[in-house]
């Protein structure tokens, strides 16, 4: 391998041993050398550190930060020991593809030429055991389309804001992102020498990217596997919010302490997507151009965003509805103005959407192939996520799909 290795791909890790072990094997099972992989143990005591060190794999390298680091801290720092020309962050309870590294050669030369500097893909879920409860008996969601698009990012990132697409169908640098260092770079130079600079790094870095980029690539076929596990920082927001708040505050450093109010409060937001990603988009000002930025942060634009996520919690959860009123009274909106605009956008929603499904089907390729998979929770005992690897392996050999895909694009 090179000094300079093509593919970074970095796992910050903290007490998650027993998922951990598939996500490292998803990478190093692959026939593929050019890549570094970095995993970084955040103080764990589950012997996660050990276990790292005695896999003795000429591709892993295992670092540890001097004391322990809230999750976006660790990120960041993790961050700045990535050497390769494109990066990508993964979650200890996710995974690549078995096609990863196959599927993404063939993408980034498609992105050279292009002068295109991000790459996302559709997600492919993983449930681990213990997740019924919130998410149901699926154990594994895995839907493919051969076929790849170039997409606008500042209108991407209004999707997402506005309720026509959720953040985490932006590139973001995880799971399902790769992205070229030269964003690093660039981000950091208009940020102190930092990448991340919020609570939430997916968001954050969604954000990041979008400013910075005026395209990206989207896949649609799945890179990774997005994994939900009792350990996940949705799952645990859920479950014990106190918990969520210190395992994301561990040691902060003082830059990372921002959360902006017009965001709603911070210890007790609205945890919901479009929250989440305007919160990132009003730190990332610094790498926006003006208009944008007057965009972001004017009052018709947080009234769609509001009423859209009104939308979405109304006669569902009153406690998040008081929680939206105390966001509206700090951003001087009213509520009943919030409430006739969410009647009046679902129907402008309609009409979009159906317009962009025809757009699609008039620009759709004669060429392209689906695959669809889907499994429930077996009777006896759930399948770990290097099963679900080994059935779209076999499922994406057996079709010829992955190989159809990378000629019938070239």
């Amino acid at each position: 391998m090179s000094n300079t290795p093509k593919y970074s791909i970095l796992i910050p890790t903290r007490n998650s041993i027993d998922y951990l072990k598939d996500c490292i094997n998803s990478v190093i099972q692959q026939k593929y050398i050019n890549y570094e992989l970095i995993i970084s143990d955040n103080h764990s005591d589950d012997g996660t550190y050990d276990y790292v060190k005695s896999l003795n794999h000429s591709n892993i390298s295992l670092i540890k930060p001097q004391e322990p680091l809230a999750m976006v801290d660790h990120w960041e720092w993790l961050l700045k020991h990535a050497k390769g020309d494109w990066v990508i962050f993964l979650g200890s309870d996710d995974g690549l593809m078995p096609y990863f590294f196959e599927v993404s050669d063939y993408l980034v030369a498609r992105a050279n030429k292009k002068n295109i500097k991000a790459i996302n893909s559709s997600r492919a879920y993983f449930f681990w055991e213990g997740c019924q409860k919130t998410y149901g008996n699926t154990n594994i969601s895995y839907s493919a389309v051969s076929s790849f698009r170039i997409k606008n990012t500042k209108l991407e990132i209004l999707n997402a804001t506005i309720g026509l697409i959720n953040y985490i169908d932006l590139p973001q640098m995880y799971t399902t992102s790769i992205v070229h260092k030269s964003i690093i770079k660039k981000t950091r130079e208009k940020n102190l020498g930092y990448f991340y600079s919020d609570i939430n790094p997916d968001a954050n870095g969604a954000a990041n990217i979008c400013s910075s980029e005026k395209k990206y690539i989207e896949s649609l076929v799945p890179l990774g596997w997005v994994g939900s596990s009792i350990k996940s920082n949705g799952l645990l927001y859920g479950l014990d919010r106190e918990k969520y708040i210190r395992e994301n505050t561990i040691n902060p450093k003082p830059i990372f302490i921002k959360w902006n109010q017009q965001a709603g409060l911070f210890n007790k937001h609205l945890h919901n997507l479009k929250i989440y990603l305007f919160e990132a988009l009003l730190q990332t000002r610094h790498l926006q151009t003006h208009i944008w930025e007057k965009i972001y942060s004017s009052k018709i634009f947080k009234i769609i965003l509001f009423a859209n996520v009104y939308s979405e919690i109304k006669n569902k959860e009153p406690e998040k509805t008081i929680c939206l009123k105390e966001t509206l009274t700090i951003n001087n909106i009213s509520f009943g103005t919030v409430r006739i605009v969410e009647k009046v956008w679902k129907y402008i929603k309609r009409i979009v959407r159906k317009i962009q499904r025809l757009a699609e089907k008039l620009n759709a390729k004669t060429l392209v192939k689906k695959i669809n998979f889907k499994m429930e929770y077996p009777s006896d005992s759930a399948l770990r996520l290097m099963d679900a690897y080994k059935h779209i392996d076999k499922l994406a050999v057996e079709s010829g799909f992955i190989k159809e895909f990378i000629r019938d694009f070239s």
